[in-house]
C-alpha cells in the first residue's frame, strides 16, 4: 500500500469518526438536554409551590444537581463536536479551547498563532484542532500538567504545531496511550510527521510539521 493510499484511508477513517461524534453530540443535546430541562422546570415549580416546606430544600437540590449536569453535558459536547470551529474558524476555536481548559482544568495556557493563518480546508482545521485538544487532554489527564503552551507557525511553506507542557514528560503511558496515538494518526492524515521531546516547561513537547497542500 502506497503512502498516499494509506493517508487517504486515515483521512476517511477520521472523517467517519468525526461524523459519529457529531451524531452523538446531537443526540446528547436533544435527548439528555431536553430531559434535564424538563427536570429543572419541574423542580422550579415545586420550589414556587412549597416554600417553607421540606420539599422546598429537596427541589433546590435537584436544581443544583441539574445545573451541574448541564455543565458536564456542555463539557462532553465540546469534546465530541466543537461547533465554534464551524461557526468562527480555527483561530477563535483555539482561543475558546484555551478558555475551556482554563475553566474546567485550571490549566494556565499560552496560545501563539500567526497574525494571518493560511487558507486551510475545513478538514485541515478540524484535524489541527483535534491534535491540540488531544495533546492538552493527555497533558492534564496523564501528565498532571498545570501549564502549557501552544504555538502554530508558518514555516517553509508548511505549518509547525508545537504543544509544550510542564507535566511528567515522556512516560510509558504517554507513549502507548490512546491520546498520543490519536495525535499521530491525525498528523499522518495531514501528510505530516510527529516529533516528541523534552519541553522547555519541564514536561513533554509535541511538534508536528505539516504541509499546507492537501
Amino acid at each position: 500500500m502506497g503512502s498516499e493510499q494509506a493517508q487517504q484511508m486515515l483521512q476517511e477513517g477520521l472523517h467517519a469518526l468525526e461524523a459519529e461524534r457529531r451524531q452523538m453530540a446531537l443526540e446528547l443535546h436533544n435527548e439528555v438536554g431536553q430531559s434535564l430541562t424538563a427536570i429543572r422546570s419541574a423542580a422550579e415549580l415545586i420550589c414556587r409551590q412549597s416554600e417553607g416546606r421540606r420539599s422546598f430544600d429537596v427541589a433546590k437540590n435537584i436544581i443544583e444537581l441539574t445545573d451541574g449536569m448541564f455543565a458536564q453535558l456542555q463539557h462532553l459536547l465540546q469534546r465530541l463536536h466543537p461547533t465554534v470551529l464551524e461557526e468562527c474558524g480555527l483561530e477563535e476555536a483555539l482561543h475558546d479551547l484555551a478558555d475551556f481548559y482554563h475553566r474546567f482544568h485550571a490549566l494556565e495556557l499560552s496560545l501563539s498563532l500567526p497574525s494571518a493563518l493560511p487558507q486551510l480546508s475545513g478538514a485541515q482545521q478540524l484535524l489541527l484542532y483535534r491534535m491540540v485538544q488531544e495533546a492538552l487532554t493527555n497533558a492534564v489527564r496523564h501528565g498532571g500538567a498545570v501549564r502549557a503552551a501552544v504555538q502554530l507557525r508558518v514555516v517553509d511553506e508548511g505549518l509547525l504545531l508545537a504543544i509544550d507542557d510542564n507535566g511528567s514528560g515522556m512516560t510509558e503511558q504517554t507513549q502507548t496511550g490512546y491520546g498520543l496515538g490519536g495525535i499521530r494518526s491525525r498528523c499522518e492524515a495531514l501528510g505530516g510527521r510527529l516529533m516528541l521531546g523534552r519541553s522547555e516547561l519541564g514536561g513533554l513537547c509535541i511538534e508536528a510539521r505539516l504541509p499546507l497542500a492537501g
